[in-house]
């Protein structure tokens, strides 16, 4: 289905269309330190109605391509504080040297220049919905329309309580879901590793970032593993009966390696102890 402009500015008078998570923008506080200052854009036409589009991931940069390829008169604004583009999807590849690196990192610049957005590095503090404006450090951004596509947070609460064991969790044991570092840091455990078990979770729900990933990244760990005669296992545990996704592909993959996988389903973790290295479920996993 094409992008109409007429259904597309049905939400003006709301001003904002969500496209990922809640973002805790508020209507009346602000940072300290954001700049009062209007951050200036040269619209296609004085009158062009202008999109604001906060993040600039696979759903911000697809949104900010369609509406300038459907009716290049709006202006669209795309915000991000990252200065490059860094691919979830097929990282997993990457992870285990199936891919170059460069495959997974482009620059902002080119795909703004090919369909004529504009494309600001910044960082957004703050949503003011009355006015209309979009804080970030650099400035403020006017909109007529604003989509929220600013990625995802992980929520460790329900496994760890300790905001110290969280803090541990988060550097030993990096999830890899936010694109950067993390990808990084899990790329060189994977080839440090010399021997043991290598725990992956999946998350409970269904509304996680790229259902298959857990399940795609403990294979191709485990083929990994043995591509390189590594005496580790991948241990596997799911709250779930199946991948909710590509069950049969994946069952069959574990079943190839199942010198290399553990895979639990059904499995719901209670805690996890990040100091002695357990995940404790119905039964300790170590």
């Amino acid at each position: 289905m094409g992008l109409n402009r007429r259904d597309l500015f049905k939400a003006a008078g709301v001003g904002i269309v969500a496209a990922s998570l809640e973002t805790g923008f508020s209507n009346k506080v602000f940072a300290s330190h954001v700049s009062e200052e209007e951050l200036k854009f040269q619209k296609p036409s004085p009158n062009s109605p202008r999109v604001v589009i906060v993040g600039a991931g696979w759903s911000g940069l697809t949104i900010a391509k369609y509406i300038k390829t459907q009716d290049s008169n709006i202006d669209v604004v795309l915000v991000d504080k990252r200065s490059e583009f860094f691919s979830c999807p097929t990282s997993n590849l990457w992870l285990v040297d199936l891919l170059p690196f460069e495959f997974l990192i482009h620059d902002f610049l080119k795909p703004a220049d090919k369909y004529g957005y504009h494309f600001c590095n910044a960082t957004v503090y703050d949503v003011d919905r009355e006015k209309r404006r979009v804080y970030t450090d650099k400035g403020y951004l006017s909109y007529d329309i604003l989509v929220l596509a600013p990625g995802i947070a992980y929520e460790y609460s329900e496994w760890i309580k300790d905001p110290k064991d969280v803090e541990i969790a988060r550097k030993r044991y990096p999830a890899a879901f936010i694109p950067g570092s993390e990808h990084l840091a899990l790329k060189r455990k994977i080839q440090e590793f010399e021997e043991g078990t290598f725990a992956l979770t999946v998350p409970p729900g269904m509304d996680y970032r790229c259902l298959p990933g857990p399940y795609e990244r403990a294979a191709l760990i485990a083929w990994y593993f043995k591509e390189n005669k590594i005496k580790g296992k991948v241990v596997l545990v799911d709250p779930h009966a199946q991948a909710p996704v590509k069950a049969k592909l994946f069952q069959t993959a574990y079943d190839k390696l199942k010198d290399y996988i553990e895979y639990y389903p059904n499995t719901t973790i209670k805690a996890v102890d990040v100091n002695k290295k357990k995940i404790i479920t119905e039964q300790y996993l170590e």
